[in-house]
């Protein structure tokens, strides 16, 4: 029952993957690395094909509330008809058409509807929110409680956002009710949450071990992803390549070291040389400090910073030079009449609360009067966001600080937290850290080479 992909706004490997999801006989696995559209563009076109030529009745999940608003907002834009997708639990996001999608409200419509006609709301009221559902989202938890709902309704397919961050147990129930499953995620970005180490979460059985569960922390994505690599079945897995977000100097580390160079920029396909992803920082016409001069001219930022021996998980100076970094831009912003958006230019990620919170602190003190909008938080939050600068304050003091913050991937190969990190950023990448202690990890060693080579490395940021 296969039918042809065709949109002009998809790229060929985009093209190809959509129509292997759909042609599936049983399960897809798609791997997105950062800024590819694996959201934005595959799932849309996947639902949309799914729901409207093949007439089938899609259960929608992701991992956390924020990228369920997100596929929300996807198929607000796909139906023309609100009716035909229903959201189960609150939105983070408030947006008119967001709190109207969710079950909730329309019971309580249904409840209104049902008193204006002077009756209570019965069974058979409820059922009938359903009659026109194509599309039910939820994050796994949520659908996970309401087992009811599994049989009341026939999924013909559940789609599986942010796959990479749920473990067998949390899926599998969902999955085996279901005749074909679509995952979406990458096993090189955010890990799921265990609270074993991966000694502790080791699989020591040889039957286990041939169906490629070596490692209890390992999600099912990444278990049948590296399996069907190994078995060359590559009917069912598959990965994007063009990404749209990075400028090409931010990408080129993260597609070197985390994803085999396979990585190429949306303008390079497009051969557009004015695109925004290969072009230089706009030119300032005004005379510049050195410290304008610097976050003026350059992409790659690394600036280094001494350890503060009394403080655990915090460093003052990194949080000061931060607020000093901020009014900066805010000034090139100016010079470059730039209107100002710091809830979208700007994002601060640090990997620890109280560095977190020293950073808050000291924003809302200075004369910053837009402190309050801009988003400060750890990498967990930020996965999935994107932000035209990052600025990330590793504040590590210590050997053991330094082991608290990395994610290695099941080879060792890759920190998964960095990966994330660092392409967040769409146009600038702003790193303060101690080199002498991040340099015991290899991977920040290499990063640190890069951006000597590739970027700058401020020795006098005073």
């Amino acid at each position: 029952n296969s039918s042809k992909i065709e949109s002009s706004i998809l790229t060929p490997d985009q093209q190809r993957i959509v129509q292997s999801a759909i042609d599936a006989p049983d399960y897809f696995l798609l791997n997105g690395p950062p800024g590819t559209g694996k959201t934005s563009v595959i799932i849309h076109h996947i639902v949309k094909h799914l729901v409207q030529i093949k007439k089938e009745t899609i259960l929608l999940l992701a991992f956390t509330n924020k990228a369920v608003d997100q596929l929300c907002h996807v198929l607000d834009r796909i139906f023309n008809d609100k009716r035909q997708f229903v959201r189960l639990g609150k939105p983070i996001d408030k947006h008119e058409s967001l709190l109207k999608s969710t079950l909730n409200q329309r019971i309580i419509d249904a409840d209104q509807i049902a008193k204006t006609n002077r009756r209570h709301l019965n069974r058979n009221d409820l059922k009938q929110l359903f009659d026109d559902v194509s599309v039910v989202v939820s994050t796994v938890s949520s659908i996970a409680n309401k087992s009811d709902l599994l049989q009341l309704l026939s999924f013909d397919r559940v789609i599986i956002d942010e796959a990479s961050q749920l473990l067998e147990p949390q899926i599998i129930g969902v999955l085996s009710q279901v005749p074909r499953f679509i995952m979406i995620g990458d096993h090189k970005q955010l890990p799921a949450v265990v609270q074993q180490s991966r000694q502790q979460s080791a699989v020591d059985d040889p039957i286990l071990n041939n169906i490629g569960l070596f490692n209890r922390a390992d999600s099912l994505f990444e278990r049948l992803y590296t399996y069907c690599e190994r078995m060359g079945y590559h009917h069912a897995y598959d990965q994007l390549t063009i990404q749209g977000r990075m400028h090409r100097e931010l990408a080129a580390f993260p597609s070197k070291h985390f994803y085999n160079d396979s990585l190429s920029t949306l303008a390079e396909y497009l051969r557009e040389d004015d695109h925004r992803q290969l072009i230089p920082l706009p030119a300032i016409s005004q005379s510049l400090s050195k410290l304008q001069q610097l976050f003026a001219f350059n992409r790659l930022i690394c600036i280094p910073t001494q350890t503060i021996e009394a403080a655990q998980k915090s460093n003052r100076k990194e949080a000061e030079r931060i607020c000093q970094i901020v009014q900066t831009i805010q000034q090139l912003n100016n010079f470059r009449q730039i209107e100002w958006n710091p809830s979208k230019q700007i994002g601060i990620i640090s990997p620890f609360r109280n560095q977190i919170a020293l950073i808050r602190q000291l924003m809302l003190e200075s004369d910053i009067t837009f402190a309050d909008q801009i988003h400060i938080d750890t990498v967990e939050r930020f996965q999935g966001d994107e932000k035209d600068i990052i600025i990330v304050s590793f504040s590590v003091n210590n050997l053991h600080e330094l082991s608290m913050m990395i994610a290695k991937d099941a080879n060792n190969a890759i920190d998964r937290k960095l990966n994330v990190t660092i392409t967040r950023a769409k146009e600038q990448l702003i790193l303060l850290g101690n080199f002498d202690i991040l340099q015991n990890e290899e991977i920040y060693t290499s990063l640190f080479k890069f951006i000597k080579t590739n970027g700058v490395i401020s020795q006098d940021f005073e």
